[in-house]
């Protein structure tokens, strides 16, 4: 009886790795920290500056402003916590996570802008047209490029397990951030434009972030 051939490593592999790791030059953490830190303000200072120069709250009720406004950024806080940040893991957080929260994020943003509408139904039907929509929506794509770029650059290179997925999950947080500032901007309230005009950005970003997360995310052989 044979005993089927097993392939084993080199003897000096080992060696071979830790020179390698040796050789390969790493920042310390505290420049890797300003690097992130100067993406993300440089990332962020557009939707600062867009708010400074186009804040107008029109006709809507205050109250109604303040819940999505605040209920949103909470929640965009949340969602970028759990999906920049690496967690505990050199890997990164769990693929199950990455998918509960880019799966939740538009459902969430979506419960929160109807809460807003019990106090103030009125809100919901007011008239707008579907260039109206269409306007706000490319807007909010164009402010979410910012911190998608921003959040890329913070994960550059780190995921190897799950790069897609975990791309997939800061684009949608990404996307969140820039519906955040429209709603801060933006003075139409009805439930269509909330959803195809801002909410929507968040799902274009997630699959945009499956695209980053295989270019960008992924650990590539060098």
């Amino acid at each position: 009886m044979t005993t089927p051939h097993t392939s084993r490593p080199a003897p000096d592999l080992r060696a071979r790795v830790l020179e390698a790791a040796r050789r390969e030059p790493a920042p310390a953490r505290d420049t890797t920290v300003r690097r992130n830190a100067i993406a993300f303000a440089l990332a962020f200072l557009p939707l600062v500056v867009f708010q400074l120069i186009e804040l107008h709250l029109g006709d809507r009720p205050l109250g109604f402003v303040v819940v999505n406004v605040v209920g949103w950024a909470l929640v965009a806080a949340a969602a970028t916590w759990g999906t920049v940040a690496r967690g505990r893991s050199m890997l990164g957080r769990a693929s199950a996570s990455l998918v509960g929260v880019t799966l939740a994020l538009p459902i969430v943003f979506f419960a929160i802008a109807a809460l807003g509408y019990a106090p103030w139904p009125a809100a919901m039907h007011v008239d707008c047209t579907v260039a109206h929509d269409l306007s706000c929506c490319e807007l909010t794509l164009v402010l979410a490029l910012g911190p998608l770029a921003a959040f890329a650059y913070a994960r550059r290179g780190t995921d190897p397990v799950h790069p897609r997925m975990t791309g997939a999950a800061i684009g949608a947080s990404a996307g969140a951030w820039a519906a955040t500032a429209m709603a801060l901007h933006c003075p139409i309230t009805s439930m269509r434009h909330v959803v195809l005009g801002h909410i929507a950005a968040v799902v274009v970003f997630t699959f945009l972030g499956l695209v980053v997360g295989a270019r960008v995310v992924a650990v590539r052989a060098r």
